[in-house]
């Protein structure tokens, strides 16, 4: 019989030019594969057909290739073509599958312990970011690379999608002293959990969540844990001087004109290396100048200018 397919024919297309039997592709009829796995390190498995035409197949890979059995669901008694191009169009509308998504999909050590592990921790059941589609997962990625990052190279580390999918595959197995290291990143959750408690539920933003985690264990590391107490303070003072000023757009008060800089790093390529870099200089540059004056940064300046005092401003700030 006749089939029309209704959705699949771009897939079609692909199978068939691969197989150099597609008369319509004048371009790409006998293409190259190129083996790229998004779920786990297949350690090679596919080495003999990477970057080869099918043609160039040894015949145990041609069979299992022609041998595979695709799923195709058969549409019948459609009484008019409007109910095709219906069904077709509500196949379109389905979201896209979002980086927490794509992560879950993924198999190993690093996955398991990120999506099992790592996100029941009490520092991700207090912060206010939503549940769904596996956000506080893509956060507890985000730190867990970053650690490792500075653990291997002393640097922060790009965090978007694919950074993650290459750092799953890349600790797919986890040695002895990673697992250790697993250890270390929980502990410094729990001192985080243990001086913030309640405030944890400040946190509603992905990028301050990961800056927080690497301010605290950058003041661990450094043998500063003390400091952790009024590092808490500073960034309820600093976040409500954010939500006081940053609403205010063009009128903005003259004198906290540099927290644009930080807002900016929140909501704009958050994940890049720059953008986490910045956030972390800035959250030092305003901290030590707080545990200093106990005071944020440009207080001084705007309770001279304008006669007012921003500590009482803040009050009526809700985070």
């Amino acid at each position: 019989g006749c089939y029309d397919c209704i959705d699949g024919r771009q897939r079609i297309n692909a199978i068939l030019s691969f197989l150099g039997i597609n008369g319509k592709d004048l371009e790409d009829n006998g293409f190259h594969l190129k083996m790229d796995n998004e779920i786990y390190d297949d350690g090679g498995y596919f080495s003999d057909v990477d970057n080869k035409r099918y043609s160039s197949f040894n015949t145990k890979w041609q069979k299992r290739l022609l041998d595979y059995k695709l799923n195709i669901i058969e549409i019948t008694e459609a009484g008019h073509d409007e109910e095709l191009n219906l069904l077709f169009l509500r196949l379109q509308i389905a979201s896209v599958l979002n980086a927490g998504e794509k992560l879950n999909a993924m198999t190993g050590d690093m996955r398991n312990w990120v999506f099992y592990t790592l996100v029941k921790h009490d520092f991700f059941r207090l912060i206010k970011i939503p549940n769904r589609r596996f956000a506080k997962q893509q956060v507890a990625a985000q730190i867990a690379l970053n650690a490792f990052s500075k653990r291997d190279n002393s640097v922060f580390q790009r965090s978007r999608y694919i950074d993650l999918q290459e750092f799953f595959k890349k600790y797919s197995h986890l040695s002895t002293p990673d697992k250790s290291f697993t250890k270390n990143i929980e502990s410094t959750l729990s001192t985080i959990y243990k001086h913030f408690g309640e405030n944890l539920k400040y946190i509603n933003n992905r990028a301050i969540a990961v800056s927080i985690y690497l301010f605290v264990d950058e003041l661990i590391g450094l043998k500063k844990e003390s400091d952790i107490k009024s590092f808490v303070s500073f960034l309820i003072e600093f976040s409500k001087t954010l939500k006081w000023q940053i609403p205010k757009g063009v009128r903005m008060d003259e004198e906290y004109y540099d927290l644009l800089k930080f807002q900016t790093h929140i909501s704009q390529a958050a994940g890049e290396k720059s953008a986490i870099e910045k956030r972390h200089d800035i959250l030092n540059e305003y901290f030590y100048y707080y545990k200093e004056h106990k005071s944020i940064k440009g207080d001084k300046l705007y309770e001279h200018n304008n006669k007012k005092d921003p500590t009482i401003e803040r009050k009526g700030i809700d985070l």
